[in-house]
């Protein structure tokens, strides 16, 4: 019984110190010329992007961001997008900074657009502003392969970091 015990808290005692030690650098870790992965894209759903600025606090987020961000103007919505070099908390569903930001959001449900492809999409408002978001995750050397929110696409990542990188597309149209 004894030596039962000894053995136990020995295993223990190693399980433990696994997560005393510094993490290992990643053979995935983005090094800098990495982190815009490829060409933002001139069109979107047959339509010019042109870009817009980031704002103060978009460039201060990208800092950290393990990718690259742009903003660009599409028609009638804004069409955000990031580029992510291995899984992170810092990639979020649109959803949480809408709230964050003091809009009140309806569910936000899958949708399949006229192409086939799968979005999530919600409607938000504040005040009389009145937004639809539509959002997807998907890998950049194979756009068939989708998420539709960030916590399946982390775990994915996680789990095959070489299937990136990835691109998640954020769209924001103004309603009436």
């Amino acid at each position: 019984m004894h030596r039962s015990i000894i053995i136990f808290l020995l295993g223990l005692s190693c399980g433990f110190w696994q997560w005393l030690q510094p993490p290992v650098a990643s053979r995935h870790a983005p090094t800098p010329q990495q982190h815009l992965t490829a060409p933002w894209p001139e069109h979107f759903e047959e339509q010019p992007l042109v870009p817009i600025p980031l704002t103060a606090a978009e460039r201060a987020f990208s800092k950290d961001f393990p990718g690259s961000i742009a903003s660009f103007r599409c028609g009638d919505q804004q069409v955000i997008l990031r580029q992510v070099t291995r899984a992170t908390r810092k990639l979020h569903p649109s959803a949480d900074c809408l709230r964050a930001s003091g809009h009140r959001l309806e569910s936000v449900k899958l949708h399949r657009d006229v192409h086939g492809r799968h979005w999530a999409g919600c409607h938000a408002r504040r005040g009389t502003e009145r937004y639809f978001i539509r959002e997807r995750i998907i890998a950049m050397e194979n756009p068939d392969e989708e998420w539709t929110d960030v916590s399946s696409w982390f775990w994915h990542a996680q789990m095959a970091p070489d299937t990136g990188p990835w691109m998640a597309i954020t769209l924001i149209r103004r309603e009436p």
